[in-house]
């Protein structure tokens, strides 16, 4: 079964509301936005049987539906964040990002996709089915509004709710497909660890006619620091990085799309200027190897003009994604240590660790994956095949431990939605298709 939607109109229409709530968890000047946007996700369940509460945190609220058929029967979960990143650079929307508009078939506004547009079918979607089917199972649904900054509060959230939240399984309606012509279900995703580098050779900034040749600077320094990170293979060549990492048989392979055509993944995700992992394709490379990144780096005169300055400190933002299986703090002391090694004598190196989060694969042998590839299959009536997510939801693995569930992926994210940029969208067609996914899923699980 893929239930139709009722009135296509309203249900684009309601969605549009959802998109104007300025819902910026990162900048404390949005929290009363927050806050509404929170009530707006519980008032959507009005009219239902679901219990509905806006529970506390330290930070930012949680919406909890729950649909309970009795504690014997089975108990899914599904996940989803109302909470948005910030909009900047603001000059490169061709239309506010909080004012919704159409364009080519395309709702453009920030949150559109990440992860308004993906709870928003997933919400009409339950609503709709257990009005008209009063099901034999319990439903869960979890939409909270602090995961573009890290879930701080949801470990201490899990434990203070722990009796609200258990479950068997949560679907994570928050990933992407590979394309609507060759779908995908994602099976996992990857961990991230955070932290900035900073680096000091001197009391105060210097001139660079007066001490260049003599001092060592430290933007250079920490440039030398990651020079034999990679070798010319493009393997990380860190002691221990690689160990524990998850990998898979010749038959769970088979099952995972990985290849496609070189230029076919570069014009959809807009790389100009390819680089991989030897041995590995694409896909291979950003949804089943770890990596190292340089995400930024701060030092020195960058404004009008000219200043001949040698800073006498620096700053380096780094990011590793991980894969199932590697420890998050193991691969902070491998890199730390890596990196300290090869600090000079005389400068004064400092790695301030940030955010953390373990890789995770959902379990590729559990009927539940049958269940939901068969809804993509029905829906958008195309062979699917499994993928690996290069993204990083940093609080899967404590949702799974403290809920008990079993985490599966779910979503219809495409790279032209320009999540976290400016203009991001998602398709008419695509909130569409979600909600008819959603809804066979919950007729199979039935």
């Amino acid at each position: 079964m893929s239930r139709a939607i009722d009135d296509e109109k309203e249900y684009v229409e309601k969605f549009t509301e959802y998109l104007k709530y300025q819902s910026i968890s990162t900048d404390p000047a949005y929290e009363d936005q927050v806050i509404s946007c929170a009530q707006w996700v519980r008032d959507l369940f009005g009219g239902t049987p679901f219990q509905v509460e806006i529970l506390e945190t330290a930070k930012h609220p949680v919406v909890l539906a729950s649909y309970i058929k009795g504690k014997d029967y089975p108990t899914y979960m599904f996940y989803g964040h109302y909470d948005v990143q910030p909009v900047d650079p603001l000059d490169e929307w061709g239309s506010p990002p909080f004012e919704p508009a159409i364009r080519d078939g395309s709702i453009i506004a920030r949150g559109a996709q990440d992860n308004k547009g993906q709870s928003y079918y997933t919400i009409r979607a339950i609503c709709d089915f257990v009005r008209e089917h009063d099901p034999d199972f319990n439903i869960k649904v979890l939409i909270e509004g602090e995961e573009e900054i890290g879930s701080p509060s949801m470990e201490e959230f899990l434990t203070l709710y722990e009796d609200k939240v258990k479950t068997d399984y949560i679907f994570l309606v928050d990933s992407e497909t590979y394309s609507l012509e060759k779908p995908t279900v994602p099976i996992s995703v990857r961990g991230l660890i955070t932290f900035e580098i900073i680096a000091r050779v001197a009391r105060s900034d210097m001139h660079s006619g007066l001490c260049g040749g003599a001092v060592r600077n430290p933007m250079r320094l920490c440039l030398d620091l990651f020079k034999d990170v990679w070798d010319a293979d493009g393997h990380i060549t860190i002691p221990g990085f690689y160990e524990g990492i998850r990998t898979f048989t010749d038959e769970e392979r088979s099952q995972i799309l990985s290849d496609v055509p070189d230029e076919e993944y570069y014009e959809a995700t807009g790389i100009e200027c390819p680089i991989r992992e030897s041995g590995y394709t694409p896909l291979e490379s950003t949804g089943q190897r770890p990596t190292v990144e340089i995400n930024g780096f701060e030092g020195g005169y960058t404004g009008p003009g000219f200043k001949t300055v040698i800073p006498a400190q620096c700053m380096m933002k780094v990011s590793c994604r991980l894969i199932a299986g590697q420890d998050p703090e193991h691969v902070r002391r491998v890199v730390s240590q890596y990196l300290l090694e090869r600090v000079p004598d005389g400068a004064h190196v400092e790695i301030r660790h940030m955010d953390a989060g373990r890789g995770v694969a959902a379990d590729i042998n559990d009927p539940m994956l049958g269940k939901i590839k068969s809804a993509y299959e029905t829906v958008l009536k195309k062979e699917t095949k499994l993928s690996c997510s290069g993204g990083s939801i940093p609080l899967v693995d404590q949702l799974a431990n403290g809920t008990g569930g079993k985490p599966f992926f779910l979503g219809l994210g495409l790279s032209e939605d320009l999540i976290h940029a400016p203009n991001e969208n998602i398709s008419t067609e695509r909130l569409r298709l979600g909600y008819e996914i959603i809804t066979n899923l919950l007729t199979q699980l039935n």
